[in-house]
Order: structure tokens, then sequence, then C-alpha cells
């Protein structure tokens, strides 16, 4: 990686780092509720393939490391929101 975007892959990494924060307490408050009510079910499963296909993209095309890793947790928390996502469809 060219040194000067450095600084710029750790600014990324860190909005994406504050995202993970607010996917983390989306995720709490859907196994407190054990129920998918007031959000819109399409948009969870959007933002998830596009969090994965983004994680994808950054591994294979660049070196920004931290924002690669900053994706690992968005992605893991996606994932994880998808299945009780499904599992509490499923069940009500």
């Amino acid at each position: 990686m060219i040194e000067g975007l450095k600084v710029y892959d750790q600014i990324n990494s860190v909005f994406i780092f504050v995202a993970s924060v607010f996917y983390a307490l989306n995720l709490i408050t859907l196994i407190k509720d054990k129920d998918v009510k007031g959000i819109s079910k399409l948009s969870i499963i959007f933002f998830s393939v596009w969090n994965l296909w983004t994680l994808f993209f950054f591994v294979q095309t660049s070196e920004f490391w931290w924002t690669i890793a900053a994706y690992v947790i968005v992605a893991v928390l996606n994932v994880i929101s998808l299945f009780f996502m499904f599992k509490y469809l499923r069940k009500n």
C-alpha cells in the first residue's frame, strides 16, 4: 500500500467500526425482542449482501487492512442478524 493512503484507510475504517456499533445495537434489540418488527427485512438483506460483497471486493482489490478488518466485523454481525431475523420470522 502507498504509505500516504494508510491514514485514509484508517479514517475509513473508523466510520465502518462505528457502523458496526449500530449494527450490534440493532442485533441486540432483535435478540431481546425476539421479533422482527419495525424494520425493513429487505434493507437488512440488501445491506448484508452489500457488506459481504464490499468485504470480498476490498480483499481482492486493495491492501486497506484496517477497512478489511472493519468489514469483517460488519459482515459477521450481518450474518448473525440474518440468522436471527429468519429464525424469528419462521417462529412467528
